[in-house]
């Protein structure tokens, strides 16, 4: 089940950065940088750091 996890979380940060890369709109950038955020949060869950992760959350975007 971890492994499958992994994957979502690695393909998000891949789409997320990809997309913050290549789209041209402000807005479209952010929403990318929101979906690479969340994969890098779900990474920093499953090595079960979960207070780095609430503050994460709580800071981040």
């Amino acid at each position: 089940m971890e492994f499958f996890v992994s994957i979502i979380a690695i393909a998000l940060m891949l789409i997320g950065a990809l997309g913050v890369i290549f789209l041209k709109k402000p807005l479209d950038k952010v929403i990318m940088f929101s979906i690479m955020d969340l994969g890098f949060v779900l990474v920093i869950v499953l090595f079960k750091y979960l207070d780095v992760a609430i503050i994460t959350e709580k800071v981040g975007p």
